[in-house]
């Protein structure tokens, strides 16, 4: 039963991660599908993980994810619907296996780090990413520039090359910087680290292409009919199967080789706790500038691995880095999403009352985890998947599907959709408590 649970697990927190990213977007979004595997996984571990090791697996697993989401991939989803000819679809799902497989590929390499017991220390980590951010400024250069429309395009592109606005890509970075993560990988003799990458490239490969067949599938034919069709959304379908099969190929490659590694090793010499206190309020500041889409600090995104160098070598380093990134930081970057859309979207309640909530939510959250240290990783796996479901279902309250601009009146019959991703996000939250109850973790 262990097996059945090693996979089923992480493929049902990543698949629950992703649909929830999908209603928050962007590179911090893409935090939670991150940290729930990461969580996930320390759950199903044969080793005895304690809450350092869990909790540094969830925060490593939400930075590394987030890296992946400088990648456009709608237009390359165009393609395969078949808004534009005809033979381009077979070209978006290879776009789509690319662009997944680097995305999931990252994370496991990440997460092996964190777990496999060769003890990365701070200043490693944070050399490494600096010269992986290298690597992608060269890797983006060659394979993903000129980008300059409408006359000038890569040549390998998998966005839309007849669209008013095509979108610039970043994949030929995140390649070239896994490639050589890789070869230190093998260098440094990380073994965990080295396969769950090549579980993750497979995984979140198949996974976005059979996610987006899927959605293509249930657009163009309609199978349980029109009354039904309408309270599908399809491109939820298509996130959360990626998530699946992006979940258990990282929970499969986690069963096969976990067992032969060691304890993750703790920080050689911890971070005096004020001066990393400091450091993780320095980086929320610029957080908080990008999430709010303020000029340069949001256009860091776009150097993913220069936005994550300081909190990732924190939560390899540091004491207070891991629980602080899977509670209050994962709150932040949901939490803004839910304050504009019930304050500037849908203009349901002042925009001072909105941000105030927040503010007040995030240094509790950060007490909380303060106090939560402790926990195990289900617990931990349980606030955060429970927590973050509620936030996404508070906003769906706050959208005009919903609500009527202005009114409190709930508009269900216009809202059938989002009924339907809300009621699927609370039954996976359901089971993934009843796993873990099951298996006593």
């Amino acid at each position: 039963m262990h097996d059945t649970l090693a996979i089923l697990l992480p493929a049902l927190a990543m698949g629950l991660g992703w649909g929830i990213r999908g209603q928050f977007g962007h590179e911090s979004g893409a935090m939670v599908p991150g940290a729930l595997v990461g969580l996930a996984l320390a759950v199903v571990g044969r080793r005895e993980l304690g809450p350092d090791e869990a909790l540094r697996m969830g925060a490593v697993g939400a930075l590394a994810c987030s890296l992946g989401g400088v990648m456009t991939y709608g237009q390359t989803i165009g393609l395969v619907q078949g808004r534009t000819r005809k033979r381009t679809r077979w070209w978006g799902l290879l776009g789509l296996a690319i662009k997944g497989g680097v995305w999931i590929g990252l994370t496991g390499a990440f997460i092996g780090m964190a777990a496999g017991g060769r003890g990365y220390g701070l200043g490693e980590v944070a050399t490494l990413c600096t010269g992986l951010a290298g690597a992608a400024w060269v890797g983006v250069r060659m394979l993903n520039r000129p980008h300059d429309p409408p006359t000038r395009l890569p040549r390998i592109y998998f966005s839309a090359r007849d669209d008013p606005r095509p979108r610039p890509e970043y994949w030929g970075g995140l390649w070239l910087a896994l490639a050589g993560l890789l070869v230190y990988l093998m260098v440094r003799g990380d073994g965990l680290a080295v396969g769950l990458t090549l579980f993750g490239l497979v995984g979140g490969g198949l996974g976005f292409a059979i996610g987006e067949c899927v959605q293509a599938w249930g657009m163009h034919q309609t199978p349980f009919g029109p009354r039904v069709q309408r309270w599908m959304d399809w491109w939820k379908v298509m996130e959360v199967s990626f998530g699946l099969l992006g979940g258990a190929a990282l929970g499969l490659g986690w069963l096969l080789l976990e067992p032969r590694f060691g304890p993750a090793a703790p920080p050689a010499a911890p971070l005096p706790w004020a001066f990393e206190a400091m450091l993780l309020g320095l980086w929320t500041a610029w957080l908080v500038a990008a999430e709010l889409g303020r000029g340069p600090a949001n256009r860091v995104w776009e150097a993913s691995f220069v936005a994550v160098a300081l909190p990732m070598a924190l939560a390899f380093g540091g004491g207070l880095a891991p629980a602080f990134i899977v509670a209050p930081v994962l709150l932040l970057v949901s939490g803004d999403n839910v304050v504009r859309q019930w304050a500037v979207e849908a203009k349901l309640v002042r925009a001072w009352v909105a941000w105030t909530i927040l503010a007040v939510a995030v240094p509790a959250a950060t007490n909380l985890a303060r106090h939560w240290a402790r926990a195990s990783a289900g617990e931990w796996l349980l606030l955060t998947a429970w927590g973050q479901t509620a936030l996404t279902v508070v906003w769906a309250l706050g959208t005009r599907e919903v609500f009527a601009a202005g009114t409190l009146l709930p508009r269900v019959p216009a809202a059938r959709g989002q009924v339907t991703v809300q009621a699927v996000f609370l039954v996976m939250c359901l089971l993934l408590t009843a796993l873990l109850g099951w298996s006593g973790r």
